[in-house]
């Protein structure tokens, strides 16, 4: 093979080689090629008619640093002219690429341009879901107790002043115990017998003690049973025997306390009762000096005055008393009835009447 045909080919292709790199840098084509022609120096030029704007679908071959060197298209999303045009390729990434760059590119194939405008920031992300916010009342407060308050109590009341003042319907029925001294003195017509001698010619004043067991059925009744018995002096008639009478009575009667549950009120007493008499009767030559006993009912008995209450349990009373009656019977020592009990009955048309009266003192107490 000869040389000549070698050379001739070589100068050929060096020939069309220069011929093409002229037409590459006097005939630029492009949207790259009015921004450089038209920019200043620094390489940045405002956007032109035509230029890329966001949205636009672009196709950019060569090698650029940092992506591959095959075909690179997307999506516009920014454009700064002269300085970076951002694109979003079609599997979701997102590449800047530098102004500078882009210039030194030869663009081929179809672009196209959706609506035109201005470079514009990136649409907002879609709003995020919306969050369901719970919102729970705060904890209840508990408030600490409050601390203890020291108060004075005064000590408690006396048991007998409490139930003194306790109403009424804290009652409860019981037995009582009472006690009792009277001053006594017969009346001045009383008699043994009819139309016999008086009584006060051998019975003085006295004084009597008297016990009773009653049972407390209401704060203000009480019946009750007793036993007096009274110690007399001996009278005008028979002052000179060394002896004194004196008498028993047994029976049954009724206190009221008009005033239980306060500190006085009125006091009232009703009763009756059986008395035995046994009188020194005046010395004779036939029969000497013996006692002579009388006995009979006393059909009433009654007293009057004020009850005074220390508590409900305990009350006082002063009272003027007074009884009435006949003696039924008579007993001396010289058997002149002609009974062997020497007892001898009078009849009740011969009974005479007696009578007592006097101041009592005494007292009850709830058992």
């Amino acid at each position: 093979m000869s040389l000549r045909p070698v050379l001739v080919s070589l100068a050929t292709l060096a020939l069309a080689s220069s011929f093409s790199s002229a037409a590459s840098a006097d005939e630029c084509t492009g949207w790259f090629c009015d921004e450089k022609a038209d920019g200043d120096s620094s390489g940045k030029a405002e956007p032109k008619a035509g230029s890329p704007t966001p949205g636009e679908e672009v196709a950019i071959p060569g090698a650029i640093p940092g992506i591959p060197s095959d075909v690179l298209s997307g999506t516009i999303t920014e454009v700064v002219p002269g300085d970076h045009l951002t694109l979003k390729l079609p599997n979701g990434e997102v590449k800047t690429l530098k102004w500078a760059e882009l210039l030194q590119l030869q663009i081929s194939g179809k672009i196209v341009i959706g609506g035109g405008g201005v470079a514009s920031a990136p649409p907002p992300p879609p709003p995020a879901p919306p969050t369901t916010v719970v919102i729970a009342p705060p904890p209840p407060k508990y408030l600490p107790p409050p601390p203890p308050t020291l108060t004075y109590a005064p000590p408690p009341a006396d048991e007998s002043e409490a139930e003194h003042s306790s109403p009424r319907s804290s009652f409860k029925e019981r037995w009582t115990l009472g006690l009792g001294l009277a001053l006594m003195s017969p009346n001045d017509r009383g008699t043994f017998f009819k139309n016999g001698p008086l009584l006060r010619d051998y019975v003085g004043g006295g004084t009597g003690f008297e016990a009773s067991l009653g049972y407390r059925i209401s704060p203000s009744w009480t019946p009750y049973g007793f036993y007096e018995y009274t110690h007399f002096r001996t009278g005008a008639a028979n002052g000179a025997v060394d002896s004194s009478a004196s008498a028993s009575l047994a029976g049954i009667g009724m206190r009221a306390n008009t005033n239980p549950d306060g500190p006085i009120g009125f006091y009232f007493d009703l009763g009756f009762g059986y008395r035995w008499m046994t009188v020194p009767a005046v010395a004779n030559a036939s029969s000497g000096a013996s006692n002579v006993q009388f006995a009979g009912w006393e059909y009433l008995r009654l007293g009057a005055g004020l009850a005074l209450n220390s508590s409900r349990h305990v009350s006082w009373h002063i009272a003027a008393v007074g009884s009435a009656g006949s003696f039924s019977t008579m007993k001396d020592g010289s058997n002149s009835c002609g009974k062997g009990s020497g007892r001898c009955e009078i009849p009740e048309e011969g009974r005479g009447s007696y009578a007592f009266g006097g101041l009592a003192f005494g007292g009850q107490f709830d058992l």
